[in-house]
Order: structure tokens, then sequence, then C-alpha cells
């Protein structure tokens, strides 16, 4: 089983995203997804945490994740709470960042940056007027894992957004090129 927590604000997607990359790996032949979204106060820019698990086997869970294999950080803001570093152990963490460097995270962890926010701008996919990232986030995701492909992304937002599609897509094939694995300062 992979278990993976995606941090968000209000507003940008995190739920409805992590709801797709469920959707995404199940067309990428995964038997079992469970995706478990927390919500607290339901406004724009409050944070939200968002849970999946993808399986092989069927899933019986549905409590929080707790060490996740997989962190997607939507807004690099949420790396001013400690609570979320304490929770970073032995896993990946992907963030919507240029400036990934800047992070001290904790030994084992894994870090890749994808500049998501730029890549909604550029193709002008925005919600209310703010950028949506949540698709780009996927093709990260993609790219740093593995676990889910490019023609099921492809699929997923064609079925999901319709005439939209063809441009969500774009979003996930342009951060699907442009994640990078953060080096280690030793």
């Amino acid at each position: 089983m992979v278990e993976i927590t995606v941090l968000s604000r209000g507003g940008q997607g995190g739920i409805l995203g992590n709801k797709l990359l469920g959707t995404v790996a199940f067309a990428d032949g995964f038997r079992d997804v469970t995706a478990i979204p927390i919500i607290g106060a339901e406004r724009r820019g409050a944070p939200i945490t968002a849970y999946l698990r993808i399986s092989n086997e069927p899933i019986r869970r549905i409590d929080p994740v707790k060490k996740p294999d997989y962190v997607l950080i939507l807004d690099e803001t949420l790396l001013q709470y400690p609570a979320i570093f304490s929770s970073l152990q032995e896993t990946t963490v992907i963030v919507n960042t240029e400036n990934g460097r800047a992070y001290k995270f904790p030994r084992g962890v894994s870090v890749f940056e994808v500049p998501a926010t730029r890549i909604a701008i550029d193709l002008d996919l925005r919600v209310a007027g703010q950028p949506v990232i949540n698709v780009a986030m996927i093709g990260a995701f993609a790219r740093a894992s593995g676990l889910v492909t490019l023609p099921s992304i492809k699929k997923v937002m064609d079925g999901y957004f319709g005439k939209k599609g063809s441009l969500n897509y774009q979003a996930a094939l342009k951060a699907f090129e442009l994640t990078q694995e953060v080096p280690h300062d030793e």
C-alpha cells in the first residue's frame, strides 16, 4: 500500500487533486483507492489536508495517514509550520516551489520541486483569479514516484474536465518535464 498526504490551502484544488490522483492510480491498474479529505474551516486560504491510499490489495482503513510514503505540498508557505516537518520521516516530498534548496528537510527525506504556480499562470489555469495547481502536482507526482503514467493522467483529465481536459493535461505534462530532485546539502 502506498500512502500519500496532500497539504494545501483552500482554493488551490488540493482535495480535488487528491481525488483525481486516486482516479489516475486506479486507471493505471491499482485495484483499490481511498481518498480521505480533512476539512476544517471551509474558506479560501485555510490549510487543508487530504490523504490518499492506493493499493493492489483491498484497503480497509480510513484513518489519517501517519507515515506517508509521499507528501505533496501545494503551498510552500505551509512549510513554516513545525508540525509538518515532524511528520516527515523516510518519505518523498514534492513541493510547489522554485526554491527547494531554501528548506532544510530531515535526513532520509527525498525532495522534489516543481514550479506548479508558474505553470498554472502560464497556461491561465485559474479559478476566481487564483492559479489552480492540483493537476500540475499530479504530473510532478508521476515524475517523482513513477507510480502513475502520463497516458492515464490524460485519460482522467479528458474524462473529468471535458473540453478543458487538454489544457489540464498540458499542466501535468509540463510539471512532469520540470520536476526535479533537490540535492541534499551535506
